[in-house]
């Protein structure tokens, strides 16, 4: 069976408040976009195991891969005894903020949902994908949502119509997201910024670009930037080349850029490229 595993981007993303488990509170609005890992998956005869290999030699292939810790959670919760040879092929690039390995987890969730007629909506499932990460359950939607908490609060954005092209841009040095949120946590009050989501929300429904502009903020782009200083430099890039809308997605360090204009989109991922920035095209109307 093979699977698109779908990245993500957040138009905003609001750093509430830190929780006494170290996990923080968000507020986010977030987008899947077409650009996908996939995952060949298939039953292993004879074998109560998952297999799982990555052809990005960067990635660790082991128990601790969220794509691993999903299988683990769903083949206990619903007793399943067949194992299973996972092939993830990489195209979301790495600690990026896009949200890569979740997605690849709700992949592998799906796929033993179907064959084993499990409803996604099965709140056993829900709390399975909860317990590996947070972030896994707006994967499983992968529809337009406000995410609220630590991910576990998704409220759908059924009356948004929201289709660009999408560039993004990442820096070849990965950031941590802990090391980000950290950063964050020790800037003063002062410096910290939030978005107003409920404006952004209006104008996305009455497609108001230059709201959508003024309200596209990322709480964590301040620490990020102190990390890595090349993705203010990608945004200011992104700005000179005309692109209506731009931003930091997650903690990073992907930058990604909106536009309806496909022919610039090509020239950007070429002139990134030609920078030596990783630079895929994509778009937020995600094929099936």
């Amino acid at each position: 069976m093979i699977i698109k595993a779908n990245a993500k981007i957040n138009l905003a993303m609001d750093v509430i408040s830190k929780k006494e488990d170290e996990h923080h509170d968000l507020d986010m609005v977030v987008f899947p976009i077409d650009l996908h890992d996939v995952l060949e998956i298939v039953p292993v005869p004879g074998s109560t195991d998952m297999y799982l290999t990555v052809d990005d030699p960067t990635i660790i292939q082991d128990e601790t891969n969220l794509a691993y810790k999903a299988f683990d959670a769903m083949r206990r919760t619903f007793s399943m005894k067949h194992g299973y040879r996972i092939q993830i092929f990489k195209r979301i690039p790495t600690a990026s903020g896009l949200g890569g390995a979740s997605a690849d987890a709700a992949g592998v969730i799906r796929t033993l949902c179907k064959a084993y007629r499990i409803p996604i909506s099965d709140q056993r499932v829900i709390d399975a994908a909860e317990a590996v990460s947070p972030n896994i359950p707006f994967s499983l939607m992968n529809i337009p949502a406000r995410v609220k908490g630590t991910g576990e609060v998704i409220e759908p954005l059924t009356k948004i119509r929201f289709e660009y092209g999408v560039l993004i841009v990442k820096p070849r040095i990965p950031l941590d997201s802990k090391a980000v949120f950290d950063a964050y946590d020790k800037l003063p009050s002062t410096d910290r910024v939030h978005p107003n989501i409920p404006a952004l929300l209006s104008a996305l429904e009455r497609g108001d670009e230059g709201m959508i502009k003024r309200n596209m903020v990322n709480s964590l782009l301040k620490p990020a930037e102190i990390l890595c200083p090349t993705i203010g430099e990608i945004l200011t890039q992104l700005d000179h080349m005309g692109f209506p809308l731009y931003a930091m997605s997650g903690s990073g360090s992907a930058c990604f850029g909106l536009t309806k204009d496909m022919e610039a989109l090509k020239r950007a991922v070429a002139y990134f490229n030609s920078q030596g920035l990783v630079a895929v095209a994509s778009s937020t109307k995600v094929s099936k």
